[in-house]
C-alpha cells in the first residue's frame, strides 16, 4: 500500500512538472530571490482587493472632446427642426403633473439647440470676421484676406439663414479690395459680408432660447408649472426668432434672383424663384413682429400682382423685385 502511495505521489510531481514547462514556467521548486535591482513587490494584506484597473474613457469622450463637425445645409435644417420638435414636446409635457419628466424633456432641447448652434459655423464667422477686421485695420491685408476666406467657409452651411447672393458678392469684393490694396473698400465689404449673415443676431436669439431652457428647469425643481409655461414659451420666442431671420433672408435672395431672371426673360425659373420667397415670406408673416406687418404685407401684394402677369410682364417688373428684396431687407437690419 505504501509503495502504491509513492508511485501516485511521484506520477502527480511528474505531471505537474510536464505542465509546468508547457506553460512556460520553471516546474515547482525552491522560490529564487528577485534580482537586487527590482524592488520587493509589495504583500497585500489578507482579504484586501486587488487593485483596479484604470478606468477606459466612456464611449464617445474623444468625439466630445473634439470640435464639433460642421453640418451641411440640409442637415442643418434637420438639426433645426429636431431642437422646434424636442422643445414643443416638453411644451406639451407641462400639461401633465410630472415635473421630472418635463425637465428632461428640457433638458434634451437644450441639446438639440446646442448641436444646431454647433454645427451651423456662426461662432466661426464671427471670430473671422473680427479677426479679418482687426487685421484690415492694423494694415495687414495679407491676414485680413485669410480671415475673410475662412468666415465664407464658416457661413457655407447659412444658405438658410442669410442673404446667400449677398454674402457671396461682398466676399468677392473684399478679395477684390485685398488685390487693390484698399483698406477702405475692404472693411466696406465686410461689412456688407457681416449684414448678409447677421451671424450675431442668430447666436443671441438662440442663446435666448437656452437661457429660457435653463430657467424653465428651475423651475421645475420648485414644481412651478405656471413658470415652467412661461420660460418655455420665451424659449419658443428665441428659435422662432431664428426661423423669423431665416425666412425674412430667403425672401430677399429668391426675389432679388428673379428680379435678375426676369430681366434676362427666364421666365419659368423667376416664377420658381417668386414661389419660394412667397412661400417663405407667408411663414414670415405668421410669426412677425407687429411693427413689421405692414412692410411685409406691402411687399407680398406687390410680389403677389407681379406674379400674376409673370407670363407677360410688364417693363418695370424687374425693378420692382429688386425694390421688395430691398426693402425685406431693410426689415431684416432693424432686428435686434
Amino acid at each position: 500500500m505504501i509503495r502504491r502511495l509513492r508511485r501516485w505521489a511521484l506520477c502527480v510531481a511528474g505531471a505537474t512538472a510536464l505542465a509546468a514547462a508547457a506553460r512556460g514556467a520553471a516546474p515547482p521548486g525552491p522560490a529564487t530571490a528577485p534580482p537586487a535591482a527590482a524592488p520587493p513587490a509589495a504583500t497585500a494584506p489578507p482579504g484586501a482587493a486587488p487593485p483596479a484597473a484604470t478606468p477606459a474613457p466612456p464611449p464617445g469622450a474623444a468625439a466630445a472632446a473634439a470640435p464639433s463637425k460642421r453640418l451641411g445645409p440640409p442637415d442643418l435644417r434637420d438639426q433645426f427642426q429636431n431642437a422646434e420638435k424636442a422643445l414643443r414636446k416638453a411644451d406639451a409635457a407641462l400639461g401633465g403633473h410630472d415635473a421630472g419628466r418635463v425637465s428632461l424633456l428640457l433638458q434634451r432641447a437644450d441639446e438639440e439647440i446646442l448641436k444646431f448652434e454647433e454645427g451651423s459655423g456662426l461662432a466661426d464667422f464671427v471670430r473671422e470676421t473680427g479677426a479679418a477686421r482687426q487685421a484690415a485695420a492694423a494694415d495687414d491685408l495679407t491676414t485680413a484676406d485669410r480671415a475673410v476666406r475662412r468666415a465664407r467657409a464658416a457661413s457655407a452651411s447659412l444658405g438658410d439663414y442669410s442673404v446667400a447672393r449677398s454674402a457671396e458678392v461682398s466676399y468677392r469684393a473684399a478679395l477684390a479690395a485685398v488685390g487693390d490694396r484698399s483698406t477702405v473698400e475692404f472693411l466696406a465689404a465686410l461689412d456688407a459680408m457681416e449684414a448678409a449673415v447677421r451671424a450675431p443676431l442668430l447666436i443671441d436669439r438662440l442663446h435666448a432660447a437656452r437661457a429660457a431652457i435653463t430657467r424653465a428647469r428651475s423651475a421645475m425643481v420648485r414644481n412651478d408649472f405656471p413658470a415652467g409655461r412661461k420660460e418655455v414659451a420665451a424659449a419658443r420666442t428665441g428659435l422662432d426668432g431664428v426661423t423669423y431671420l431665416g425666412t425674412l433672408s430667403r425672401s430677399c435672395y429668391a426675389f432679388l434672383a428673379a428680379s435678375e431672371l426676369l430681366h434676362d426673360r427666364a421666365t419659368l425659373t423667376a416664377r420658381d424663384q417668386i414661389q419660394k420667397g412667397l412661400h417663405d415670406l407667408a411663414t414670415a408673416k405668421e410669426i412677425a413682429p407687429p411693427t413689421d406687418l405692414e412692410d411685409i404685407a406691402a411687399v407680398h401684394d406687390q410680389v403677389v400682382g407681379i406674379y400674376k402677369r409673370i407670363n407677360h410682364p410688364v417693363e418695370g417688373d424687374p425693378g420692382a423685385l429688386s425694390a421688395a428684396s430691398s426693402r425685406l431687407d431693410a426689415v431684416r437690419q432693424r432686428q435686434r
